[in-house]
């Protein structure tokens, strides 16, 4: 069996070669256009965290620090009003600022708004942002290969569904927390 996995891999290597130059060129080209879509996202969070941010009243960051506390999120975080974002985010790593839109903190319950509130700080607390990052990377390089593509939707959408656990664990109030996110949308 060995031999004939050896003339198969060689086979494939004579058949290849011609191509190898076209195929590396592709590849290059993929990676360098799918390239500016992190790099453009990239700074489009940076101006969402500096254009149109407010801070907040002092009821919603007594709460953002209790809820805080509760996740054990030890990090400096920020949290600011935004007149831009259309849902609320956390921006940056190093610096994380969650973003909240103005019409949903000014709209929602007090208890919806901690709820909201504590998804955010899960992200936070759970290093999603590297996952991220490390997710963008993977897709870049593998552009081409659609179960690259599908897995990544898949682990974006567990990351959410594991931030709502932690929330509704934390808060122990489900329908309050799907009244939060029926908000939200």
């Amino acid at each position: 069996p060995q031999p004939l996995a050896g003339e198969l891999l060689h086979s494939i290597v004579e058949v290849l070669q011609p191509w190898l130059t076209w195929i590396v060129g592709f590849w290059a080209a993929g990676v360098l256009l799918c390239s500016l879509r992190p790099l453009v996202g990239w700074r489009t969070l940076q101006q969402l965290r500096r254009v149109g941010v407010s801070a907040p009243s002092d009821e919603v960051l007594e709460a953002f620090q209790r809820i805080s506390t509760r996740l054990g999120v030890k990090r400096v975080v920020q949290v600011l009003n935004s007149t831009i974002a259309k849902g609320p985010l956390v921006v940056g790593y190093l610096r994380p600022v969650v973003l909240l839109p103005v019409s949903l903190a000014t709209s929602i319950p007090m208890a919806q708004l901690e709820a909201i509130l504590a998804h955010e700080l899960a992200h936070i607390r759970r290093h999603d942002f590297v996952i991220n990052l490390l997710q963008t990377m993977i897709e870049t390089l593998f552009f081409y290969h659609p179960t690259v593509w599908w897995l990544s939707h898949r682990i974006r959408i567990e990351r959410e569904h594991c931030c709502d656990d932690l929330v509704i664990k934390l808060f122990n109030n489900a329908p309050d927390y799907g009244r939060a996110l029926l908000a939200v949308e």
